[in-house]
């Protein structure tokens, strides 16, 4: 009786088997190491951005309550802070008792400042917040309360007027809290009648701090003047700039390594135009 033998396994093919099931556990390897590394990138970024997006929203949360900026703090001593376009922005916001009524020389301070920041992860820019208190009409100093925004590739920060005139058929002369500064695409220097620009139609004219209309506006008829201002500028004893809104702009830049160990980053946008309350002035 003939006995048949079975083939067994011969060392090449073992070899074969082994080589094919490392080159598919590296491909895997770096399958998971491309995913993983993905997963982070998009967890770092959104963090980043999320806080970023929190940040901004809360600068302008801030300047919402507020009912005036001013050009310095303390306003009634040295400046300590002093508001510049771009860098550092003042607000004030009144305190109110338990009946929702502003209590008189009481008010919150608050400093937002960009800076730059030695620290590469966090930079180049990041935002600082500062907070105090005025109490029966002494300035307290301000507490720095720390970096509320990290990552910012750049920080626009314009202030802008915004004052109502009302026409009496009589007055063709109206002034400015202080001259303009220079318009931006932002910030543009308008007096709109009816919707209309008169400085640019040629109805109205602006020299200095003064617009003046070629014919006195109709009685109850609305003039609106928008000009963008320096933010260090002191126009009342209060020590306010007059300015009544805020051009934002924030340019995030989240920062990532690459497989390869090479930094990348991309910009992510905030813009805002918040006004402050009462933010028309009423002539």
């Amino acid at each position: 009786m003939e006995i048949k033998r079975k083939r067994g396994v011969s060392l090449i093919e073992v070899m074969v088997v082994i080589g094919l099931t490392l080159m598919v556990s590296i491909i895997l390897g770096n399958v998971s190491t491309i995913s993983r590394s993905a997963m982070e990138k998009s967890t770092d970024v959104s963090v980043v951005i999320n806080k970023g997006k929190g940040a901004f929203e809360k600068f302008v949360k801030d300047a919402n309550d507020s009912d005036m900026m001013l050009c310095q703090y303390p306003v009634n001593s040295t400046a300590v802070y002093t508001a510049a376009d771009n860098s550092t922005v003042i607000f004030r916001q009144p305190t109110f008792d338990s009946s929702n009524e502003p209590v008189d020389n009481n008010y919150t301070i608050i400093v937002y400042r960009v800076t730059t920041t030695a620290v590469a992860a966090e930079g180049p820019f990041v935002l600082k917040r500062y907070k105090g208190s005025v109490v029966n009409g002494t300035e307290n100093a301000l507490v720095y309360e720390g970096v509320t925004a990290k990552n910012l590739n750049s920080a626009t920060i314009q202030t802008a007027v915004n004052q109502q005139y009302w026409g009496d058929n009589s007055t063709s002369d109206f002034y400015l809290f202080t001259t303009p500064s220079t318009a931006t695409p932002e910030i543009p220097t308008e007096f709109l009648v009816g919707g209309v620009d008169r400085l640019t139609d040629g109805n109205a004219t602006l020299a200095a701090n003064k617009i003046s209309t070629v014919k006195p506006m109709k009685y109850g008829v609305r003039g609106d003047a928008t000009y963008r201002i320096d933010p260090a500028y002191k126009v009342d004893s209060a020590g306010s700039n007059g300015g009544t809104s805020l051009y934002i702009k924030f340019t995030l830049a989240p920062q990532w390594k690459t497989i390869g160990r090479s930094t990348k980053s991309k910009d992510f946008v905030f813009t805002s135009q918040p006004s402050l309350q009462n933010s028309a002035t009423n002539l």
